[in-house]
Parts: C-alpha cells; structure tokens; sequence
C-alpha cells in the first residue's frame, strides 16, 4: 500500500495534466461524438477497403506467411463481422492441421469461443472453453484462456440477470465469482508489457485503494494515444468506469464518450461505450441523443448479431420509446393549453377590432372636412415644392455654366497671352535670322546661308521650347492634374516622369483631351506626331485605367482643379 501511495505522489503532476482532456466541456466532446455517429458509415467502409486489400494477396508467400495473412484478416472482422470472423477461423483451422500448428489450433478454439460469447451464443462457447486441456498450454495461450474465460462467465452473468427460463438470476453470483476467479488467474501472469495489462489491472482493482493510481497510470498512457483503435477504445472505456467510481461523473461521460469515437474510427460492432453512455444520457433527459446512440448501438449488436447485447439494448430503445411518447404527450397538452389561449387572444382581438372600426367610422364623418383641406393645402405645397426644386436645378446649371465661363475664360486668358509671347519671340527670332542671313549674303557666304535655312536644330529647339512652354502653362493652369491622373491608373500602371520633363506625350494627348481637344487627327498635328501613334498611346493608357473605356475619357475631362489666380 506504501509503494502504491510513493507512486501515486510521483505521477500526481501528470495526473492533474492527462485529465484536463478528460475534464472539458462535455457538451463539445458530445458534439464530436455526434459527428462522427453520423459519419459511422464512412469508416464501415474504409473497413471494408482495407479488409478486401489484406484478402487479395492472404494465398502468397510461405506456408507460414498464408497463415498469419489470414489470421490478420481474422482479427479485423473479429469485431466487426462474426460470421465472417467465423469462417476465417474454419480457414485459419485448416490452415493449422495442414501445417501442425498444434498450439495455433487451441488458440483458434479460444477465439471461436469469444465469438460464439459475443454473439450469445454462450452455452456453445462454454462447452468449447471446457473442451481444452490447459496443463501443458503456454503461458500466451493460457492469458488468452483466462481472458476469454473471464469474458464468458461475465456475458453469463449479465444473461441471467435478465428474464429468460434457461439462466435462473440464482445462478447469476456464481457466474461472477467464476468471471472475477478467472481475471485473478490473468492477473498473476500478466506483465506491464502485455498488451491487455492496465485493462485487466482496471477491473481488478477498480474498487480498492489503488483506484486512483490505476486511473493515472490509464491516463498517462492514453496521453501517447490517438484514439483510433479498439485498444484506446477499451483502455477509455476502463478509465470511463475508474472515473465513476470516483463519482466524476464528467470524467465518466468523456471518456466513455472518446471510447465510442476510438469504436467507431475502427468500425467495431462491440460498442459497449456508446451504449453505457446512451444509457447515462437518457438518465439525464438527453431523449434525442440516446436515441442516436442506441440505434447505431442497436444496428451494430443487429448485424454483428450479438444476441445478449442486442436485448439489453431493445429494453433501452423501449424506455427511450416511452419517454418519447411521454415527451409527445406533454408537447400535445402544452399546444393545447396554448391553443386556447391563442383562441381567448384572438376573440379579445376582434372583439377589439370591431370597437375600433365604430370609433374609425366616427373619426373619418368628422375629419372628412380636414381631409379635404388637407388636400388643397398639399396641392399647394407639392406644386410649390416643386417650383422651388426647378429654381434650385436652375440655380445649379447657373452655377455650372458661371463655373465653366470662369475656367474656360481662365484658360483662354492664359493661352492668349502666352500665344502672344510665344509670337513675339518668334518675330524677334525671325528678325534675327533675316540679319544672319544679310551678314552672309553680303559676305557672299552661301554655304552659312544654306546652313542657316536648313538646319533643323533651330526647329527642333523651337518645338522643345513650345512644348516646354506648353506644358509649363497647362501645369500652371492644373497643378494637380499628373497626381488626379495617375489615381485612375492601377498603381503598378502609374506615370513617372524623368527629372527634366513636366509632361511626357502620353499626359501631353490626355491634357489636350482635359482642354476639350478629343480628336486623335488634331491631337496628332499639335504634337507633329501621327493619328495612329495618339491612337494606340490612347488605347495604352486606357488598358491601364481601373476603370472603363468610356468612364475613364469623362473622367479625364473633369480632372485638376483649375488655378484662377493669374501668373
């Protein structure tokens, strides 16, 4: 009892760890349940899948291969499938007597024994565990013997406690004793290494002192766990019960709760958690959820054909069945008294609209008058309203044309004077190239003549200063206007000038479209450039724009607020 105690001291840190999962919030553990209740039919057939794979290669390899092939196959319809366990078993016999495996043969004995058990076919079952001599058995067999032997007498004993002429219930302590008397016999040979140990320590000592040591040692183990497998399912279903011994009752539904998802993921028939826990939640008024459980539990116990289990089951079905009709029956007297109620609201209600219509009837001999004043006066108002609404669009057409006077106005002012600039610096250039021209005429200098009449660069340089000058005027005018532009461009699309320009030709076309310059001919003959290059530079900067075709062209013409001050 000391070692027990120095145990438990020792592991009580990762006790109070491990059940923090055991100890959530059991209405979210359910939902998971109720998931995976639903879905119970995909992971039936991912059963089915992967038995039909272990079947087509069980007849390859070695005598020895074909028959531990075959016994895999066994062990996953052992839960899932007792008529196909059965017949494995018949194969994996043959197999055996073929190959003298002797040892091999009372182990299948044994197996068919727990099936015939889990089937109810208990009678069977015990004549053939008693059919075996266990002198000279080893000691893996003889855990396996004991084991299914407790598992027996255990099924024995739940089959007479209930009523049927052929189990008396006074047989029913003897079927215990027998049960407990074989799990003490497992007890003394099994090791921690065994794969059934925590399980049959549980069982043994779920009502002694060592309950809580028992219970961390389950829940340390379970923390290596995924859930997925008939093992977790029977080591959750243990930890289940050690929790309701210790009256934790939260603890008892989740992990009988994480038992029936480990059953279900491996699409094992012998569900007993689900069906305990379908039980406790009908105790506590759950109807729609046992009801849930209890059926899969019921189709499960039905196709696997466990006889015992499918009665004790079909008692619980007919207890939730009377609940239900008890649940109905109240829900029918509750609509009935609200029924009458509605009905008393109801007459109160009419009764209440026939007062109102007199008083109604009253009010409008009396108000018919007002009524027609009413309307004359509305008349009035609407017709004035709507005066004043054409004087307010008038006014705001005034205000846009005054608007449009000023800038267009403003801009013909600026482009007048600088026109006038430009031509008086043109005359001034113009003089001074006809004095050029006389100085090399007299000097009979016909070679700078020629230079001075065809030299392009004076013409490039005028168009360069014209445009300069243009774009400094348009800028002065719209000082806004790149950064309003390049806010209808995607910003990856956006212009960005080089350091000497202030426009390029791309912004100069999209200016003279903002001054009311829309044609691409006349576009092109103020930019000495041709109609197709306005064309497609237009068509460019369009496909850039984040918004439509002809959106983006209205938008352009309202861009840049003007600059009324004059230069």
């Amino acid at each position: 009892m000391k070692k027990y105690l120095v145990l438990l001291i020792l592991i009580y840190p990762v006790l109070l760890y491990s059940r923090d999962i055991f100890h959530r919030d059991t209405q979210k553990v359910l939902m998971m349940l109720d998931s995976l209740v639903l879905n119970n039919d995909r992971y039936v057939q991912d059963k089915l899948m992967s038995v039909n794979e272990l079947k087509r290669t069980s007849d390859n390899g070695t005598a020895e291969e074909v028959y531990w092939k075959n016994k895999q196959i066994y062990y996953e319809y052992k839960t899932f499938d007792s008529d196909s366990a059965i017949i494995w078993l018949d194969k994996l016999d043959r197999l055996a007597g073929e190959n003298g495996l002797k040892n091999e043969m009372v182990r299948n004995k044994i197996e068919r024994a727990y099936i015939y058990a889990a089937t109810g076919l208990l009678l069977e079952s015990l004549q053939l565990l008693q059919s075996i001599n266990t002198t000279d058995l080893p000691e893996s067999i003889l855990k396996l013997y004991y084991n299914k032997s407790s598992y027996l007498y255990m099924h024995l004993y739940q089959y007479s406690m209930t009523n049927n002429a052929d189990l008396k219930k006074e047989n029913s302590r003897y079927y215990q004793q027998m049960s407990f008397a074989y799990n003490d016999s497992l007890e003394r040979l099994i090791v921690p290494e065994d794969e059934h140990y925590l399980w049959t320590m549980a069982w043994k000592f779920r009502e002694t002192d060592s309950l809580s040591y028992y219970t961390a040692l389950i829940e340390e183990e379970l923390k290596k766990k995924q859930f997925t497998d008939r093992q977790d399912a029977m080591l959750l279903y243990a930890l289940g019960h050690l929790y309701a011994e210790q009256n934790d009752d939260t603890g008892k539904v989740n992990a009988l709760a994480y038992s029936a998802m480990a059953d279900i993921k491996s699409a094992n028939r012998e569900i007993a958690s689900l069906q305990e826990l379908g039980e406790h939640l009908f105790q506590e008024g759950d109807i729609d959820r046992t009801y849930s459980y209890i059926n899969l539990c019921l189709k499960n116990a039905q196709i696997y054909k466990a006889r015992i289990r499918a009665v004790e089951i079909a008692n619980v079905m007919d207890k939730v069945y009377k609940m239900n009709i008890h649940r109905n029956e109240q829900r029918e007297a509750k609509l009935t008294y609200s029924f009458i109620g509605l009905m008393l609201i109801t007459f109160i209600a009419i009764l209440s609209i026939i007062i109102v219509a007199i008083q109604f009837k009253r009010l409008r001999k009396s108000h018919k008058a007002v009524t027609v004043s009413n309307d004359l006066l509305n008349n009035n108002i609407e017709k004035l309203t709507s005066t004043q609404k054409e004087l307010k669009e008038a006014n705001l057409k005034l205000k846009s044309l005054n608007t449009d006077m000023l800038e267009s106005n403003r801009v013909k002012e600026e482009y007048i004077g600088h026109v006038f600039n430009l031509c008086s610096n043109y005359l001034s250039k113009m003089d001074e190239n006809q004095k050029k021209l006389k100085r090399s005429l007299r000097s009979l200098n016909t070679e700078g003549c020629s230079k001075i009449i065809e030299s392009p660069i004076l013409i490039d340089q005028e168009i360069k200063e014209f445009y300069h000058n243009f774009d400094a005027v348009f800028l002065n005018l719209y000082p806004d206007f790149i950064e309003e532009f390049n806010k209808l461009l995607r910003p990856e699309e956006r212009i960005i000038l080089k350091s000497h320009e202030l426009l390029n030709t791309e912004l100069r076309i999209y200016a003279l479209v903002r001054l009311g310059i829309n044609d691409s001919t006349k576009i092109a003959e103020f930019l000495r450039i041709s109609p197709q290059t306005v064309y497609n530079n237009r068509l460019k900067i369009r496909n850039r724009a984040i918004v439509g075709k002809d959106e983006f062209v209205l938008l352009v013409r309202k861009l840049g607020k003007i600059n009324m001050q004059p230069t």
